[in-house]
């Protein structure tokens, strides 16, 4: 297996949840990434209370995201998909990053809910509430109920009312595939629905699409974030999948204004699309996000589908189709040079290490 870039490496002390650094000790950690995320899903790790309690967490977390999408685009109007008409727009993959982070820092004890602000028909809403009801924080859900507010000149891809949906539907369909238990949903344009918001968060998650809905946000809630908690965003890269700067007027510059306006220092983490992280010096574990995606491929690979595929290619006939297929696509011309340089988030860093054989 190929080494991560310099710029790149994980540092597992900062990545993986307390009790297993504690029952794991430094010879498994020295092992890398790579070696130690395989050996997560090794009969020897099965014995240890704290890899089981982690690998069922993501295992069924990982499950319930797929599910709830698979829910979410049956409803969706055919035709639909990649348009604002869409009901999902956003993937488990991207859910299971803020699960993940979630579980790792309620390992370290880091106290606080969640605010997710921007929930749309409520796919992440319902992902995040299953997470949230394992690990006994509320989940606070701000969003308008009636789309986006009147939007800039500049800002031609938006448009007021994009995204609506009733705050009905939202509940509705908590009460079906979510967790109606741990949500709190409340209702209006930040500005003023969150005005005197106090509840301790450990995580914000904001999928809101304007620099000014993002900036209202942070205005009344930043100082709720706890030292060790973290803002993720659905909007830390452009269509072209290049990260945002502080001279944007977009989500993430917002974030990186919110910190540098309380003197604070932070670190921006690109993780796979438009999702990303922010971080300040005090965030728990920043590598978390950096190390799942070493993970999400063994995740996948205990399903009962993949573990029909894996059947199937024992059999000589799929094999010799498979052989064939390769040769076949081996016919395809090379990429030329002037082609774009690959991404570099930490799912695409991640795919090195990953053996498509394996899965």
């Amino acid at each position: 297996m190929p080494p991560l870039p310099v710029a790149h490496e994980i540092d597992l002390e900062k990545a993986l949840p307390r009790d297993i650094l504690s029952d794991c000790g430094n010879t498994l950690l020295k092992l890398g990434p790579a070696q130690f995320s395989t050996w997560l899903f090794s009969q020897e790790a099965s014995t240890i209370q704290s890899v089981i309690r982690y690998i069922s967490f993501l295992k069924v977390m990982y499950e319930l995201a797929q599910s709830i999408a698979e829910i979410y685009d049956w409803r969706s109007p055919p035709g639909t998909f990649g348009k604002k008409g869409h009901l999902r727009h956003i993937g488990p993959i991207e859910m299971m990053f803020l699960v993940n982070h979630l579980y790792v820092m309620d390992s370290f004890d880091v106290a606080g809910d969640v605010l997710e602000c921007g929930a749309s028909h409520g796919y992440s809403t319902c992902v995040l509430s299953h997470a949230c009801a394992r690990l006994n924080r509320k989940l606070f859900v701000a969003d308008s109920f009636e789309g986006l507010p009147a939007t800039r000149i500049d800002q031609a891809f938006f448009s007021k009312g994009d995204y609506a949906a009733s705050v009905e539907s939202v509940r509705a369909s908590l009460a079906t595939i979510g967790r109606l238990e741990p949500a709190v949903l409340i209702k209006g344009f930040f500005g003023d629905s969150l005005k005197g918001f106090q509840h301790p968060l450990c995580l914000l998650w904001l999928d809101v699409d304007l620099f000014e809905s993002a900036q209202d946000v942070l205005r009344h809630v930043f100082d709720c974030l706890s030292p060790a908690g973290i803002i993720a965003t659905h909007e830390f890269t452009d269509f072209h999948n290049r990260p945002y700067s502080i001279d944007n007027k977009c989500p993430p510059a917002a974030i990186f204004k919110a910190y540098e306006h309380a003197g604070l220092n932070y670190r921006p983490i690109h993780l796979m699309r438009y999702l990303g992280m922010v971080l300040g010096d005090n965030a728990i574990q920043p590598d978390a996000g950096r190390f799942l995606p070493l993970l999400l491929n063994k995740l996948s690979a205990m399903d009962h589908r993949a573990r029909q595929y894996q059947e199937l290619k024992q059999s000589n006939t799929v094999r010799a189709a498979f052989r064939i297929k390769k040769l076949l696509l081996a016919l395809k011309s090379k990429p030329s040079e002037s082609a774009s340089p690959p991404s570099t988030d930490a799912l695409s860093i991640a795919e090195q290490y990953i053996d498509p054989e394996s899965t």
